[in-house]
């Protein structure tokens, strides 16, 4: 019997005046860049590349000024807006500029829909003044999480990727989004962004970084060995944006 685990995502951030207006939906990057020469290349985020799940919109922009006090001083403060109507809270950044700091101890509450945060603010004294900026995401309720982690039923809006395998198992769009619903984002959405799809591989193949050993995802796609028999660098010096890219063009798959 399928089992339904949930993944809860901590954040922190801020807010004072604001507007739960709805915002642009902002499109989750892909793995694959552009060529570039090769050499020593900064390691990907995997996490930023399977986020298409995860599709943010602006909840609360927000300012707060703070200052004015003769000596140092330190306050907290609850800032921040409920969520919109069918959405959660998702992420949040805080700064500050000028005098002063600013930082986020965390959201306001265990509410999903709340968006509210806690924020601890610093005047620097000598009437100093400074601002901080708070900018919180909410998204969409229905997919609380990116396709590559099990836990609650996402919905076919969530991605492609997400329709492509709720219309093959329905199960992970009515029931919970399970260990199997992750690996059909290899076996049927075609996509090898996942950890999944990796294997014993040091890293996924849609992220730069260390060289990887031909074969480790045999049991998975067997991507690499095609990749490296066509690009030996990838497997003898490090795994770039080049061979990032010959995921598609090699192996015929996606990182979306």
């Amino acid at each position: 019997m399928k089992s339904l685990t949930y993944r809860s995502a901590l954040g922190g951030a801020l807010a004072l005046v604001f507007s739960c207006a709805v915002g642009c939906a902002v499109d989750a990057e892909t793995a694959a860049e552009d060529p570039a020469p090769r050499g020593i290349e900064e390691v990907d985020d995997p996490a930023e590349d399977v986020a298409e799940a995860q599709q943010e919109i602006t909840a609360c922009y927000q300012e707060y000024p703070h200052g004015g006090s003769l000596v140092p001083q330190y306050f907290e403060e609850t800032l921040g807006c409920y969520c919109g109507a069918g959405y959660i809270r998702d992420s949040a950044q805080v700064w500050n500029v000028g005098n002063g700091d600013c930082f986020s101890l965390g959201w306001a509450s265990a509410d999903p829909k709340d968006c509210r945060v806690r924020v601890g603010v610093q005047n620097s004294g000598g009437f100093a003044n400074g601002t901080c900026y708070v900018n919180v995401q909410q998204k969409d309720s229905r997919c609380p999480h990116d396709k590559c982690t099990v836990g609650e039923a996402l919905a076919s809006v969530c991605s492609p990727e997400v329709a492509s395998i709720c219309a093959a198992d329905p199960f992970c769009c009515t029931n919970s989004w399970d260990s199997q619903c992750v690996a059909q984002s290899r076996t049927v959405a075609n996509s090898l962004v996942c950890p999944e799809a990796a294997g014993s591989c040091a890293h996924t193949l849609c992220a730069t970084g260390a060289k990887l050993t031909s074969g480790c995802d045999v049991a998975q796609a067997n991507c690499v060995a095609s990749i490296c028999a066509a690009d030996p660098f990838c497997c003898n010096n490090q795994w770039d944006s080049i061979c990032v890219g010959q995921v598609a063009s090699v192996c015929g798959k996606s990182c979306n």
